[in-house]
């Protein structure tokens, strides 16, 4: 195409040039809906949070596709009764199962190894010194049989 650019105030000054314009690539997809959602339904009268997730792809690819919006239409009986709203979600890279390959964070109040460690080893040695008051009072409790002992134990001659 040809672009002209004319001075407002002096029409005799003025330029022109060719300007191409190369188109590489053609949004020639459209969004489609992901999943088969003919078994999932929506109860009447509405129910508290009752909803359906749709999740849906374009085929252009994030680089070429762009951001994809759902809306209702603007029929007023349409907008009072259902409302779309926006979720996040997580993208993260998959092992070949399908599963996300996010490390896990430890949940918060969870104990970790080392105070496990920790409270294991105490435990242990309240135990330990719980048995070892029980045996020294029991080895003073009865006293080993000894020859000053017999000799007590025979009756008095007077």
């Amino acid at each position: 195409m040809e672009v002209i650019a004319v001075d407002g105030r002096n029409s005799s000054l003025s330029a022109s040039t060719l300007v191409t314009v190369q188109i590489l690539d053609v949004n020639d997809n459209s969004p489609v809906l992901v999943g088969d959602y003919s078994w999932k339904y929506l109860c009447t009268p509405r129910w508290e949070d009752q909803a359906l997730v749709l999740a849906s792809r374009d085929s252009d690819g994030p680089q070429h596709g762009g951001r994809l919006n759902f809306s209702l239409r603007s029929d007023a009986t349409v907008r009072r009764n259902w409302k779309l709203t926006p979720i996040n979600v997580t993208v993260c890279t998959c092992n070949v199962r399908g599963n996300c390959k996010i490390a896990a964070k430890p949940l918060e109040g969870m104990p970790t190894i080392q105070s496990a460690v920790g409270i294991l080893l105490g435990t242990f040695a309240v135990i330990g010194t719980i048995l070892i008051i029980i045996f020294v009072r029991l080895s003073y409790q009865n006293p080993k049989d000894s020859k000053e002992t017999n000799q007590e134990r025979a009756p008095l001659k007077i």
